[in-house]
């Protein structure tokens, strides 16, 4: 359970970031301008951002997991291979732009106009007509604006890293009953 101080901290500082969807906008631009993909994780909305804090929290943990309970072979090599990245990452953005930030620079560059652009903005979501391909969707969500194009793939990876936890959590558990039972 949070204190009333750690809440009011996390929505301070979630609340940092761009205030209007034209800010927002102006960082993913800065960021595809730059082939900067920690800039452009800076410019996602925060549901995107969230996932990907979570993808990091559940490879970490799953890592721990199997490199303290596996028995050495080649599952455990296997498991510690697909988990580094995340787990040894420093932040989120660093996973973002491992994982996916080349193919998320790619598919923004060429469609991002020049100039002011042009929204419509219905309550908390904000829509872009880019120069080519599917609307640019924007987002606020606790007084901050961001790109959430990648919303979808982030919710996906996120499901799977909390799936593949669960299983490595469970198998260490099996892994640990069995040295303690004297099994190999």
């Amino acid at each position: 359970m949070f204190s009333g101080a750690t809440a009011f901290i996390l929505v301070a500082c979630s609340a940092r970031g761009p205030k209007t969807p034209e800010a927002a906008f102006e960082q993913i631009s800065q960021a595809v301008s730059t082939n900067d993909a920690e800039t452009l994780f800076d410019g996602l909305d925060q549901p995107t951002r969230w996932s990907w804090m979570t993808i990091q929290k559940c490879h970490r943990e799953a890592y721990d997991a199997a490199l303290s309970n596996f028995p050495d072979g080649p599952d455990k090599e296997l498991k510690l291979r697909y988990l580094e990245l995340a787990a040894t990452a420093e932040t989120p953005a660093d996973i973002f732009a491992a994982k996916m930030g080349a193919r998320a620079l790619a598919d923004l560059k060429g469609r991002l106009p020049t100039g002011k652009p042009q929204f419509s903005t219905a309550g908390t979501e904000a829509t872009m007509l880019p120069l080519a391909g599917a609307p640019l969707q924007f987002r606020l969500v606790e007084g901050r604006w961001g790109y959430s194009g990648f919303a979808a793939v982030a919710e996906d990876l996120k499901r799977r890293a909390i799936a593949d936890l669960e299983l490595i959590k469970t198998s260490a558990t099996d892994y640990e009953r069995a040295r303690t039972l004297g099994k190999p």
